[in-house]
């Protein structure tokens, strides 16, 4: 398995349909739904992260070029989300995870991702790490909401993220 990461300004009408479907799985929204919360989501720049078995897409995750405030300096990073797969308990969420990982540290970019607190286990694993509440603050109400970080180490006394959940 490998992944393929395509940025949004070159996904074609074939990978927007396999996108969709993997999507669909997670969430059923309508075509129509689905395509415009990519184009109202997604920056052109962004990246499109699928997992590849054998000619065949069985998951997905998006990436969002995001900046992030380290101690008042700011930091470019990406913003993970969408993460889901076709079928569960065949590790393709793991396999994604942990590839879209390999990616970050060849780009030198730390991640940032945020959860629902039962999925901390299956984050964890992946090596992200979870962002005490108190050392992050963000634009958007997440009271349930958990904050993962990824090749961020935890040297830090405060991060701010000031956009949009993703």
């Amino acid at each position: 398995m490998k992944i393929d990461v395509t940025q949004h300004c070159d996904i074609d009408v074939n990978l927007l349909k396999n996108i969709i479907e993997i999507k669909s799985v997670a969430w059923p929204y309508s075509v129509a739904n689905q395509i415009k919360w990519l184009s109202t989501n997604l920056k052109t720049s962004d990246f499109h992260v699928l997992l590849n078995d054998h000619g065949s897409y069985v998951a997905y995750l998006n990436l969002i070029h995001i900046d992030i405030l380290i101690d008042e300096i700011s930091k470019p990073a990406l913003g993970l989300g969408n993460v889901c797969a076709k079928e569960r308990g065949k590790n393709y969420g793991t396999e994604l995870m942990k590839s879209t990982n390999d990616f970050l540290l060849e780009n030198k970019r730390p991640g940032l991702l945020f959860c629902k607190e039962e999925t901390i286990g299956f984050y964890s694993k992946c090596d992200w790490e979870v962002i005490p509440k108190a050392k992050i603050k963000v634009s958007f109400d997440s009271p349930k909401i958990a904050a993962m970080s990824f090749n961020l180490g935890n040297q830090y006394s405060k991060i701010n993220y000031c956009g949009v959940s993703f």
